[in-house]
C-alpha cells in the first residue's frame, strides 16, 4: 500500500515537472506540435500538461517578449507612417490653399494695377484740356497776318515742350492691340502715351513752319507715343524721338524724315512710300510688313529689327545697316543698294531680283535659303565681279537653281526666277 502511494506520488510529481517544462517551451515548432498533439498525448482534459501546452502557445508564441517587441515596433511604425501620411496630406492641402490664395492675390493686385492705371488715365484727361488751350493759341498765332513764316513765339514753344513732358506714358486697356507686342492677355498695354500721339499729330498737321517745328522736336520727348493708323503726306520731320512708340499701320507718304529715332517701336505695316529718310534709326523696332517702296534711305539703321516681309522694292539705300535683322521674305526687287551691310541678317526667301548691289556686305549672313535672284551665275557674279564681302561663304554654302512658275511672293518679281538652295553637304 505504501509502495503504491509512493509510485502515484512520483508519477504526479513527474507530470507536474513535465507540465512546467511544457509551459516554459519557447521554440515555435515544438510549441505548435505540443498544442496540436495535446489531445492525443494527454486525453484527460484535466491533465496539467495539456493545459501547459495551451498556455505555452499563447504566451510563448504570441505574447513572448520578442514577438511583442517586433509587433510593437511594427504597430508603432504603421502608426508613425499613418501620422506622417496624414501630415503630408494636410501639408499638401495647405500648399494647395496657399497657391489658390496666391493666384487670388495676383488677380487682385492685377485688378488694382488696372484700376490705378485707369485712374491715372482719368487724371491725365485734365492735361488734354490744357492741350486744347495751347493748340488754340497755336492757331491764333499762325493766323496772324504778320506771321508770314508760320513761326510760334518762344513762350508758346516752351509751353508745348512742357505739355509733352507732362504727358507721361501709362498703361491702359486696348483690346485692339492683341496682335502686337505692346499688350498683355487682358488687353492692358505697355506704358504708352496717347496724349503725346495726339499732340504729335496736331503739331505736324497744323502748318507750323519747319524752323519752329524743328525747335519743338529737338527738345521735346515724344517717346512712348501711341499714334496708330494715321496717314500723313508731305510732312518734314527732323530731330523727332519716337522710341518705344506704337505707330502700327501708319503712313508717311512723300515725306522727309531726318535725324530721328524709332528704336524699339512697333511699326508693323507702317508705310514710307516715296519718302526720304536720312540718319534715321529703327534699331530693335518691329517693322513686319512695312513698306519703303520707292523710298530714299541714307544712313538708316535697322540693326536687330524685325523686317520680315518688309518691302524695299524700287527703293534706294545708301550706307544702310541691317545687321542681325530678320528680313524673311523681304523684297528688294529693283532696289539700288550701295554700302549696305547684312551682317548676321536672316535673308531667307528675300527677293534680290534685278537689285543693284554695290559694296554690299553679306558677312556672316545667317541665311539666304530660298532667296530669289535673277541670274544662274548670281553667286559667281557677286563674288568675282562685284567682290562683295561674304560672297565666298555664300558660294561654299549655296547653289543657284532655276524654278519655273514659282509662287508669287510679292507684286514685284518675275514669274520665272532663280533661287538659292543650300548645298547637300552643308
Amino acid at each position: 500500500m505504501k509502495e503504491s502511494d509512493s509510485n502515484e506520488s512520483n508519477s504526479t510529481s513527474f507530470i507536474e515537472v513535465e507540465a512546467r517544462l511544457l509551459e516554459q517551451e519557447h521554440r515555435p515548432p515544438h510549441l505548435v506540435l505540443n498544442f496540436l498533439n495535446r489531445k492525443k498525448k494527454w486525453p484527460n482534459p484535466n491533465d496539467p500538461r495539456r493545459k501547459a501546452a495551451q498556455k505555452a502557445i499563447v504566451w510563448r508564441l504570441f505574447f513572448s517578449p520578442a514577438v511583442l517587441a517586433v509587433g510593437g515596433s511594427t504597430i508603432l511604425g504603421l502608426v508613425t507612417a499613418f501620422i506622417l501620411f496624414k501630415q503630408t496630406d494636410i501639408l499638401n492641402e495647405q500648399t494647395r490653399i496657399i497657391d489658390e490664395q496666391k493666384v487670388l492675390l495676383q488677380e487682385q493686385n492685377r485688378k488694382i494695377e488696372i484700376q490705378a492705371n485707369l485712374e491715372e488715365a482719368n487724371r491725365r484727361n485734365n492735361l488734354v484740356f490744357l492741350m486744347d488751350n495751347i493748340l488754340n493759341q497755336v492757331g491764333e498765332e499762325l493766323r496772324a497776318e504778320s506771321n508770314t513764316d508760320s513761326v510760334l513765339s518762344k513762350p508758346l514753344v516752351a509751353r508745348i515742350r512742357a505739355l509733352c513732358q507732362g504727358f507721361q506714358p501709362y498703361k491702359f486697356l486696348d483690346y485692339s492691340l492683341k496682335s502686337t507686342r505692346q499688350n498683355d492677355s487682358l488687353g492692358l498695354t505697355n506704358e504708352l502715351s496717347p496724349e503725346r500721339g495726339q499732340l504729335f499729330l496736331a503739331l505736324i498737321n497744323s502748318g507750323i513752319g519747319k524752323r519752329t517745328l524743328d525747335n519743338i522736336f529737338i527738345d521735346s520727348n515724344f517717346d512712348f507715343a501711341y499714334i496708330r493708323n494715321f496717314e500723313s503726306t508731305g510732312v518734314k520731320l527732323r530731330n523727332v524721338s519716337l522710341r518705344n512708340s506704337n505707330l502700327y499701320q501708319s503712313g508717311f507718304s512723300k515725306s522727309k524724315i531726318e535725324t530721328s529715332f524709332f528704336n524699339n517701336s512697333v511699326m508693323d505695316k507702317t508705310r514710307f512710300p516715296s519718302t526720304q529718310l536720312n540718319l534715321v534709326t529703327f534699331n530693335h523696332a518691329s517693322l513686319e510688313g512695312a513698306s519703303f517702296y520707292d523710298a530714299y534711305l541714307i544712313r538708316v539703321y535697322f540693326d536687330q529689327s524685325n523686317c520680315n516681309r518688309a518691302d524695299f522694292g524700287a527703293s534706294k539705300l545708301f550706307h544702310t545697316k541691317f545687321d542681325y535683322a530678320n528680313l524673311i521674305e523681304a523684297n528688294f526687287y529693283k532696289a539700288e543698294l550701295f554700302d549696305v551691310t547684312f551682317e548676321g541678317a536672316n535673308l531667307e526667301k528675300a527677293n534680290f531680283i534685278d537689285a543693284k548691289l554695290n559694296d554690299i556686305s553679306f558677312e556672316h549672313v545667317k541665311s539666304l535659303d530660298s532667296a530669289l535672284v535673277d541670274k544662274p551665275h548670281w553667286i559667281s557674279w557677286i563674288r568675282d565681279t562685284l567682290m562683295l564681302d561674304g560672297s565666298q561663304r555664300i558660294k561654299d554654302l549655296y547653289k543657284v537653281v532655276y524654278l519655273k512658275n514659282i509662287p508669287r511672293r510679292t507684286n514685284y518679281h518675275k514669274k520665272n526666277s532663280y533661287v538659292l538652295v543650300r548645298k547637300v553637304n552643308n
